[in-house]
């Protein structure tokens, strides 16, 4: 146990120099291919995705298969803008919050434990495998969705697995992060793999590629900016 809880302490301190390091950064954007697979079928979608610290602004540009852009911030508030019809789709949640991208967790130093402390959930175990660091975490006794543990596995201080599994003990989602590219000191996976195991036995993968990192002052602002036709007509919100 007390060697658990110094590779902790150590984890965490060179995951939060690494926070201090990219203080400078205020804002950044990517360009984004997202696949995804289910019974066969697949989905191709291409976005630009801004993203600003300052509030946790989040917006996606999609340019295929429609053109959409979706804006977020850190406090859940999520609008949906089609602009061929029009259409506004407007929600709130915690669900629909920024902090829940991988922008965030990269940016705010939250990759140790990819936000799950602020969601209740309490830390059970760390240890050390083939160079890699694996932590267990264990969800609030109130939570609603009912897993058993969620594990995170980091190499070289950097995500590259996280694993949610169910009651019983089988993965109901894992996610793989690879491909790391580092820019101004930013390390970022540009491959996020996902894996959904449905109740039927079924699954949906889902894998989003990114490219071109712009930081800073490289980053074209219009879309941080972006302002919604104040015409365009709202229609009814995501539950």
């Amino acid at each position: 146990m007390k060697n658990s809880k110094l590779i902790f302490i150590l984890f965490s301190v060179t995951i939060f120099c690494s926070f201090l390091l990219l203080a400078h950064i205020q804002k950044m954007s990517m360009n984004m291919v997202a696949k995804s697979l289910h019974k066969g079928k697949s989905v191709v979608a291409k976005a630009e995705v801004y993203y600003q610290t300052t509030g946790g602004l989040m917006v996606t540009h999609f340019t295929s298969p429609i053109e959409q852009v979706v804006i977020t911030n850190s406090k859940g508030e999520y609008k949906n803008y089609d602009v061929q019809n029009n259409t506004l789709v407007q929600s709130m949640g915690l669900d629909y919050s920024s902090k829940n991208s991988f922008f965030y967790f990269f940016l705010s130093g939250k990759t140790q434990d990819m936000g799950l402390t602020a969601f209740g959930y309490s830390l059970k175990d760390t240890r050390v495998e083939k160079e890699m660091v694996i932590t267990t975490y264990l969800p609030p006794a109130n939570s609603e969705i009912k897993l058993s543990k969620v594990e995170i596995v980091h190499e070289n201080y950097a995500p590259i697995f996280m694993g949610f599994f169910d009651l019983k003990g089988k993965p109901v989602q894992k996610v793989f992060y690879s491909n790391y590219q580092e820019t101004q000191g930013l390390r970022l996976p540009m491959s996020i793999t996902e894996f959904e195991y449905l109740p039927d036995g079924d699954s949906v993968i889902s894998k989003r590629t990114y490219s071109d990192i712009k930081i800073n002052e490289q980053v074209n602002s219009a879309y941080l900016n972006y302002k919604i036709p104040v015409n365009a007509k709202l229609v009814k919100g995501q539950e």
